[in-house]
């Protein structure tokens, strides 16, 4: 800046000089106006480029600056978005462990603030449902999971839940209809086969209830669960099948008693 105010002091000098000059049609003194202008020309040009020269650093600096300010920005906001993120998941497994110790009512009180940072947390309101059934608010229970299947309709656990929600409430043609969109997105998980059984008991439905059962076994032949197709055959009054049904459980547990009571039964 200090060049640029001494170029144009210069320049102005010059000028002063220039006005000074005789006025004579002389080719000397032509020559010299001429040095003259071009010099003052020359300056001014001089001038002009170190005027645009620090306009263009200035506005490099301002850009750069303002990049710097932006990339803090974002900095910030990823820092801000990475401790709420650690804060939810902190929540989240506290609120997994006050379950698991039946302190249900710490429990809702750790997935709400959850959902008070992320209103849509799919875990925190699967969470929340599995809390209303153990504390039997089974409306609440049930909206709490309809939320989950409407953000998330691919989500096995939460039908699952609902499923458990309208059974303990009574509505067991709902609770078929949750335990059968469960399974059809996952067939591999035995409990979910005999919750769809018992729905299907209490709602007189023994043919699907064998069906159930059938597909429990497949997947897991554990007496208790044989006991239960040996029951829903003799429902459908089919005593050959419950029959078999009562020897297999025999063959896997000698000592069991209730099979060797039905059998004599059925003799």
């Amino acid at each position: 800046m200090i060049e640029i105010i001494i170029v144009i002091i210069l320049g102005v000098i010059l000028l002063i000089l220039a006005k000074r000059l005789p006025q004579t049609s002389s080719p000397s003194s032509f020559v010299k106006k001429d040095e003259v202008a071009e010099k003052i020309e020359a300056i001014e040009q001089e001038t002009q480029k170190e005027i645009e020269k620090e306009t263009t650093e200035e506005l490099s600096s301002s850009s750069l600056e303002k990049d710097k300010i932006d990339e803090d920005k974002k900095q910030v906001l990823d820092i801000s978005s990475k401790e709420i993120a650690e804060d939810v998941k902190s929540l989240t497994s506290k609120a997994i462990s006050k379950v698991k110790e039946k302190d249900y009512t710490k429990a809702e009180e750790l997935y709400k603030k959850v959902l008070e940072t992320d209103k849509n947390n799919i875990k925190a309101h699967v969470g929340l449902g599995i809390v209303y059934i153990e504390k039997n608010e089974l409306e609440k229970a049930i909206e709490s999971l309809e939320k989950v299947c409407e953000l998330d309709p691919t989500n096995a656990s939460a039908l699952n839940n609902l499923g458990l929600a309208f059974y303990a409430k009574g509505n067991f043609k709902k609770a078929i209809e949750s335990y059968e969109k469960s399974l059809s997105l996952n067939n591999k998980i035995v409990h979910r086969f005999i919750n769809l059984a018992l729905a299907c008991k209490e709602d007189k439905n023994f043919k699907k209830e064998a069906e159930a059962l059938r597909a429990a076994v497949r997947l897991d032949e554990k007496p208790e669960y044989l006991s239960l197709l040996a029951e829903a055959y003799l429902s459908l009054k089919e005593p050959d099948q419950a029959r078999k049904t009562f020897e297999k459980i025999l063959e896997l547990d000698p000592e069991n008693l209730e099979a060797r009571r039905e059998l004599h039964k059925l003799d």
